[in-house]
């Protein structure tokens, strides 16, 4: 968590220096400095897969600078961001370091995912997989001429490198607690192609992470590469801008 905020310090002091330096220049207006974003999550579970919940979310913070090609209607912007996946299934975890005293597998754990065990719904109150990320954001914007109050149309497609900085799970049950930190088989890294669009500081955004979040090749179980899950996205994203 010490890393986190840091990182997260280090937005808050850039965006502060860059908001600053960006009001002594004379360059075309409304250039993006702080985004937040709320997203619905999903993850490319196939008939094989747990069972989600319509909740599942994701949320981001960041900081991006936009730098105009020239002085048409075209802009190409990068920036650092962090991210945070929350899902709810009934995929357990079942490998790691485990935050407290050995829990053993429910009896009903027999049925298994890869490495890790399906739940029934009546076993547990509350199972949650947190994923958090650092972003190195990269986008191409299409911008259209702003009106008397400043707002614009404006559409942009890009790509997001991502880094894992952290990963725990929280299963709650009526008898017991259990607590993972960075399970085994995770994928530390993901690229994400997105496109959005938006009018003002509001826009839709949309993401397909082309990296699974997990592995579950070489588990002693039978398993299908096919069945790695991938994460999508899609939410809406608020701009503050200079």
């Amino acid at each position: 968590m010490t890393q986190l905020r840091l990182v997260i310090l280090s937005l808050f002091l850039f965006g502060i220096v860059n908001t600053s330096s960006a009001q002594e220049k004379t360059q075309r207006t409304a250039q993006d400095q702080f985004y937040v974003s709320a997203a619905i999550l999903g993850l490319s579970w196939y008939s094989t897969g747990p069972d989600t919940k319509w909740f599942n979310h994701a949320l981001s913070i960041g900081v991006m600078h936009d730098k105009p090609l020239g002085k048409g209607p075209i802009s190409i912007a990068g920036g650092l961001g962090i991210s945070v996946y929350n899902y709810h299934s009934n995929l357990r975890v079942a490998n790691g370091k485990l935050v407290g005293n050995h829990i053993p597998l429910i009896e009903s754990d027999s049925t298994w995912y890869g490495y890790h065990p399906l739940l029934q719904d009546s076993e547990f109150i509350k199972n949650k997989m947190t994923w958090t990320y650092l972003d190195i954001p990269l986008e191409l914007r299409f911008r259209t001429k702003p009106n008397n109050k400043n707002n614009y149309f404006k559409f942009n497609v890009g790509l997001k490198i991502s880094f894992l900085l952290q990963a725990h799970s929280k299963l709650v049950t009526e008898d017991f607690t259990e607590k993972f930190i960075n399970f085994n088989h995770l994928i530390k890294y993901d690229i994400s192609p997105s496109i959005g669009i938006g009018y003002g500081r509001w826009s839709i955004q949309t993401s397909l992470g082309l990296a699974p979040i997990y592995t579950i090749a070489g588990s002693s179980f039978e398993w299908d590469s096919s069945d790695e899950p991938m994460k999508y996205t899609v939410g809406i994203t608020y701009h503050i801008s200079k």
